[in-house]
């Protein structure tokens, strides 16, 4: 089994289609993570247009980046590309 990744605030997703990429062709998969259903939409309807063997394993997940549904230690991997921004403080 492949390696899964989250992808937290991934906007665009632009994260997200590299780390598919690697992980998606390995049989992981990379889910996604953001507030805005806009970010999110646009992410999806990209990936369906890339229509990749690896794209498949990629998952859009909208919540804020506080309070994500997932279990402690779920992934092997979280990167945050531009969360820090978003999520201030």
């Amino acid at each position: 089994m492949g390696d899964c990744v989250l992808d937290l605030c991934c906007g665009r997703g632009d994260l997200a289609f590299h780390l598919s990429e690697k992980v998606g062709s390995n049989g992981g998969n990379v889910s996604n993570f953001d507030f805005s259903k806009e970010q999110l939409f646009m992410a999806s309807s990209r990936q369906h247009l890339l229509a990749k063997a690896y794209c498949k394993s990629i998952e859009w997940v909208e919540g804020e980046a506080t309070d994500v549904p997932f279990p402690d230690c779920y992934f092997d991997a979280i990167p945050i590309r531009y969360g820090f921004r978003k999520c201030g403080g």
